[in-house]
């Protein structure tokens, strides 16, 4: 790595824990010195307010650390898998805050993304291709086999101003973006579990139904009602639910109900499977 960033401190990068362990493990080797001259000591950062570490202006002319210039900064994507992963990253349309996943941490980086780096990968950092797909299969090896804590996940979308927060326990991940959520690991499996058995017109039907039956439903005449019970003692006789599985089954449109949707492959809107909206950190 040239121009020092090898040995630039994470504290330096970012007043934040969260993004100071995305730099340290992954950032710095798709980072290059901001272009703008650095910015009077003493300005608040506009990513977390802090004034104790160097910021410069951004393309929007905003001052921010040398992490989140790293998240921002345009520069050149590979055009596919095929191209090899080599040092070059140069003038380009691409930056990590266009769709692109981390979790990082001491103990494992994982990166997955088109962007060409500007430094050397080292052997501890895994980049994957950015394809279709990829970023929700990486977002169920994390729910199926997390790393040690502590680390970083991290959905980038084009709002890249929201805080990074670091995951210390492996049975609730932090799972931060632009709609940061909480991946309940046994809740989650559960629900999968339950939904793997039916086929993927039954499975977005039955969280309809659960959703209709707690509550989310104006029936306007008790026949309607009577029908969707009828429909769930059918799924019961045929052993497809139990009725503990179908409390636990999450309402649709919630973050859960989004999330093992992705997971299966059910998810409504192309492309929602590496998609996260809405600001705010809810339970998914």
């Amino acid at each position: 790595m040239s121009d020092g960033l090898d040995r630039y401190p994470a504290a330096d990068a970012c007043a934040e824990p969260g993004r100071q362990m995305f730099f340290a493990h992954a950032g710095r080797f798709f980072a290059r010195w901001p272009r703008f001259a650095p910015v009077p000591k003493g300005t608040p950062c506009s990513v977390c307010g802090a004034l104790d570490v160097p910021l410069w202006l951004n393309d929007s002319k905003l001052a921010v650390c040398l992490a989140q210039q790293t998240i921002t900064r345009k520069r050149r994507a590979r055009a596919s898998a095929a191209e090899p992963l080599v040092v070059g990253g140069g003038p380009g349309k691409t930056n990590l805050s266009g769709g692109h996943f981390a979790v990082v941490g001491p103990n494992r980086a994982l990166l997955v993304t088109n962007l060409v780096p500007d430094a050397a990968i080292p052997p501890g950092l895994e980049v994957r291709y950015g394809g279709p797909g990829s970023i929700m299969k990486a977002k169920m090896d994390l729910l199926l086999s997390p790393p040690p804590a502590p680390f970083v996940a991290v959905a980038f979308q084009k709002s890249a101003g929201h805080p990074i927060r670091i995951t210390t326990d492996p049975s609730r991940i932090v799972l931060n973006g632009n709609g940061a959520c909480v991946l309940d690991r046994p809740y989650l499996d559960a629900v999968l579990r339950v939904l793997r058995r039916l086929d993927a017109k039954a499975a977005r039907d039955m969280l309809h139904l659960r959703q209709r039956l707690a509550g989310g439903a104006d029936y306007k005449t008790d026949k309607e009602r009577e029908r969707d019970q009828e429909a769930l003692l059918r799924l019961r006789a045929g052993n497809a639910v139990t009725a503990a599985d179908f409390r636990r089954l999450p309402p649709p449109g919630s973050p859960e109900a989004r999330f093992v949707l992705e997971a299966l492959g059910l998810a409504e809107t192309p492309g929602a499977a590496d998609a996260n909206d809405n600001e705010g950190t809810t339970t998914c």
